[in-house]
């Protein structure tokens, strides 16, 4: 794997989506190098004037003359490397956009990650409202969905509890005027109040569900949270998770639908994280560790 290839696969670079190389390179050889092999085919031999017309640099080094001094040379491919994020990728595909970015074969192998998933979700739902595409345009988005779902029934079904306490969800939206996530009543009144281990394979992070009357539906409300980015300051969350060392998670209840996206407040960097498009898809996430 030549070039800065290899090194780029295991860069980290998060939260950036396009960027450039600084260094250019070209061809090994150069114009002044190829014109005399050229010209060995042709009698008389060419000018560089013909060179040029008869060969595949016409028409892109057409200010191209013939070498004033004997040290000139003129590099010929002269280019450097685009780097994107498979998420845009990705979100250009899903999209249908016209003229799609081509990955180099050596990156084949890279896929999405779940907190990629989120994201190219999070945007094909603000393209489609904003109508630059169609809602039909996100085949795979809604496949991963269905997969999720799916799985969260099966989830319920193991883990199922009898017995629990009767959670008052009536009185919480009452009070808040907020609608919960069908999928987290379910899991409260299938499963109840429930610790994941090692979260996003960290070991020690537990996550616990909190029943209703322990949700937070004040201290990540939008505005509450201090020295957020533009963008992380617009969500507006309650938290229906907590851990032992000052993360949680939050429902971003700013959005349209009831099935509110996930993000996870990292205390230590003070930032909200996209973490799942949905209730149902933190829970395999949390059940999967990843």
């Amino acid at each position: 794997m030549g070039g800065v290839w290899g090194p780029m696969k295991s860069y980290d670079s998060k939260g950036t989506d396009i960027f450039k190389s600084a260094e250019w390179y070209s061809r090994e050889d150069c114009a002044e190098d190829m014109f005399p092999r050229a010209g060995r085919s042709f009698v008389p031999p060419l000018t560089w004037s013909q060179w040029i017309k008869k060969s595949y640099l016409a028409g892109v080094h057409s200010q191209l003359v013939a070498p004033s001094h004997d040290e000139r040379w003129t590099r010929l491919a002269v280019n450097r490397d685009l780097y994107f994020s498979v998420r845009v990728e990705q979100l250009l595909k899903r999209a249908l956009v016209k003229g799609q970015l081509i990955r180099l074969l050596v990156f084949a192998d890279v896929k999405p990650t779940p907190e990629d998933e989120f994201w190219i979700e999070e945007k094909i739902r603000l393209v489609t409202e904003h109508g630059l595409i169609e809602a039909k345009a996100t085949p795979k988005g809604e496949g991963a969905a269905a997969t999720a779902n799916k799985w969260f029934k099966q989830f319920l079904q193991r883990k199922a509890k009898e017995n629990l306490p009767k959670a008052d969800f009536t009185a919480v939206v009452r009070k808040h005027e907020l609608t919960l996530p069908q999928a987290y009543v379910d899991f409260i009144v299938t499963v109840g109040s429930m610790d994941f281990e090692d979260v996003m394979e960290n070991e020690g992070f537990t996550a616990r569900i909190l029943p209703p009357e322990k949700l937070d539906f004040t201290g990540y409300r939008r505005g509450q949270v201090p020295d957020l980015d533009e963008e992380q300051s617009q969500i507006d969350g309650v938290m229906f998770a907590e851990t032992e060392h000052g993360d949680v998670f939050v429902f971003d209840v700013s959005a349209k639908d009831s099935d509110y996206p996930v993000f996870w407040y990292d205390h230590e960097q003070n930032s909200l994280e996209p973490f799942a498009p949905n209730f149902a898809e933190c829970i395999k996430r949390f059940s999967q560790k990843n």
